[in-house]
């Protein structure tokens, strides 16, 4: 049996279509916060479990702390809570993820 973990991200097995917006703010010349909305619908293709669809949403909220080490330098706090629904059992899930990251501006 394949693995539905590799199936779910193998190259060329399904079309995927989205979009993010986000609407940022700069509180003060140093920080900046914005909310975002993630979704998206992808379609697999059928290889012998039936025709799979998957639809996932996911609202965030960001922290931006701009010239943090030198002044193209950003540190930027990521959160973001994610839904998948799915019409095949076991593929519908939530989680939560958090990121850190260094934006470098040039």
């Amino acid at each position: 049996a394949a693995d539905s973990t590799a199936i779910d991200f193998a190259t060329g097995l399904y079309i995927e279509g989205g979009a993010k917006l986000e609407y940022a703010r700069a509180f003060t010349d140093a920080v900046t916060a914005a909310v975002n909305v993630t979704a998206s619908d992808r379609y697999y293709n059928d290889i012998g479990s039936g025709h799979r669809q998957d639809w996932f949403l996911s609202p965030g909220a960001s922290l931006i702390f701009t010239n943090v080490f030198s002044p193209q330098t950003d540190l930027r706090f990521d959160y973001a809570y994610q839904w998948n629904w799915s019409n095949q059992t076991g593929h519908t899930w939530q989680n939560q993820t958090v990121t850190a990251a260094f934006v470098i501006h040039r």
